[in-house]
């Protein structure tokens, strides 16, 4: 079994039914569309623990730009980013290639911090597992290194950059 967490970098495997299609036959069928993509986990909760399937957690994932059309998507009412709502487990695998598979999560921080340091206004804070940072003006980080800040795991939110540790 994999271990999967916030800020784990995942492939979805799934199928959304179309309710305007009507397959034929003597008993109601629908259309499915298959989507596959890559995303972030953005949460992971269970249900109330009375209700059925208390024991499966549901995962919200944030797909990677481009959003395939098509792919239902909310806004998240916490973080602002768009998600594709409670999937359920197995409808998630881990990506074939990792980045920076060699770094660690610590370097992966530091070098993060390093980048936000040339940056005139940058600050941090941090909350639960979740490490925050920007600068007052996020629009002036280079695009080289709004990359390099997604290569090593940095999310871009409506809060500036995190990072799950």
């Amino acid at each position: 079994m994999t271990h999967y967490g916030k800020g784990s970098r995942v492939r979805v495997v799934m199928f959304q039914v179309n309710p305007m299609t009507c397959l034929s036959g003597s008993q109601p069928k629908f259309g499915a569309d298959r989507f596959v993509f890559d995303g972030t986990i953005r949460h992971i909760r269970g249900e109330a623990p009375t209700a059925d399937g208390s024991l499966d957690p549901h995962i919200w994932v944030e797909p990677d730009a481009p959003i395939p059309e098509g792919l239902k998507t909310e806004s998240c009412s916490k973080c602002g980013c768009l998600e594709v709502p409670m999937l359920h487990p197995d409808t998630i695998m881990p990506l074939p290639i990792t980045p920076n598979p060699k770094m660690s999560t610590i370097e992966q921080i530091i070098t993060g911090l390093q980048i936000f340091a040339k940056y005139k206004g940058a600050s941090t804070c941090a909350e639960h597992d979740t490490l925050y940072a920007g600068c007052s003006d996020d629009s002036s980080i280079s695009k080289e290194d709004q990359d390099r800040l997604k290569e090593l795991g940095w999310l871009k939110g409506s809060e500036g950059w995190q990072k799950f540790t």
